[in-house]
């Protein structure tokens, strides 16, 4: 992690002094490290807790904890070099081209997040169209119709899970190798690592607003993610039958 972000501050840093671009750019290194979140075992143990698999999902996001200490190159290295986490620019584009740059950079992003689960390209390139079009429609959603960003995003995932499923059907690809790359580039993972920053520079409230983001994002993602499965998966809709051990037999024999 503060490899990527000494690489990032290397190559902008120069060009901010001899090519004069903005300070603004400042903000990018922390985009550096989001081939470090942990996505597929965040998204995939969400689903466990959901199916009641404790043991599955607690390790997982064990894991994704542990994973979570990247956040420390962040706020090293912005220390270090006095770089700020907190952008200051805006998108200024027309509508048409803001999502054609939305729709050509998700794809891209969950082509690359396919690839470090070692997937083939056939179905790399499947996940990233989901992702694509799931993600454009998700940020179009919450832009052109207001709809709050947690809502947005679960909508996403659930049709994330049914475009998985519609093309897993007909082909021999895993419905979870096509979800889970589209929908890991709706993980916040910059919210996350910059309210870690903000922690470590005592910034509480900002540090609470953006673990709040994060905290909403991922619960919207993996609730989309489950109901896709109990709308396409019977078995998701019955709970398994567990024998309650009873204690006066458990005494009986011990006895």
């Amino acid at each position: 992690g503060a490899l990527a972000a000494m690489i990032y501050i290397l190559l902008v840093a120069p060009a901010q002094h001899f090519l004069g671009i903005e300070s603004t750019h400042q903000a990018g290194f922390i985009s550096a490290l989001l081939f470090l979140v942990p996505g597929f075992p965040l998204v995939t143990g969400l689903i466990d807790l959901v199916r009641q698999d404790f043991q599955g999902g607690l390790g997982r996001l064990v894991y994704v904890a542990m994973l979570v200490a990247a956040g420390v190159a962040v706020w090293a290295i912005s220390a270090i070099f006095g770089w700020s986490v907190t952008p200051e620019y805006g998108v200024s584009l027309v509508p048409w081209q803001h999502y054609i740059l939305r729709f050509l950079t998700s794809f891209v992003a969950a082509y690359g997040f396919a690839m470090l689960f070692n997937s083939p390209h056939r179905v790399c390139a499947t996940a990233a169209t989901i992702g694509a079009v799931i993600n454009t429609g998700r940020i179009a959603l919450h832009l052109e119709l207001g709809v709050p960003a947690p809502a947005a995003v679960g909508l996403a995932a659930l049709a994330a899970g049914l475009l998985a499923v519609f093309v897993a059907r007909r082909t021999r690809f895993s419905r979870v190798t096509l979800s889970v790359p589209a929908v890991v580039i709706m993980i916040p993972g910059v919210p996350l690592y910059r309210a870690l920053t903000y922690l470590n520079n005592q910034q509480v409230d900002e540090a609470l607003a953006s673990l709040f983001t994060v905290m909403f994002t991922i619960v919207a993602i993996g609730m989309g993610l489950a109901l896709s499965r109990m709308l396409t998966d019977k078995n998701w809709l019955v709970e398994k039958q567990e024998r309650v051990p009873n204690l006066w037999e458990y005494e009986g024999e011990n006895a």
